[in-house]
């Protein structure tokens, strides 16, 4: 039972590092160290988190 709450934990915090990510909260290198806990690798991270729409971030437009 202690390992399931150990594993539960791990993926609220691994879910809850993506939320901040994707709102701003942290940047990709504090989410990718939080995410290195569970196993992940830095290919692996970076694949999904640059794939995630960020709600932070704002376009300019571009000169022509």
């Amino acid at each position: 039972m202690k390992k399931d709450d150990e594993i539960e934990k791990l993926l609220n915090e691994n879910l809850n590092s993506i939320i901040e990510y994707t709102k701003g909260y942290k940047n990709l290198e504090e989410a990718k160290q939080n995410l290195r806990k569970s196993g992940f690798d830095d290919k692996a991270i970076e694949t999904v988190l640059k794939d995630i729409e960020r709600k932070n971030i704002i376009e300019f437009p571009k000169k022509r």
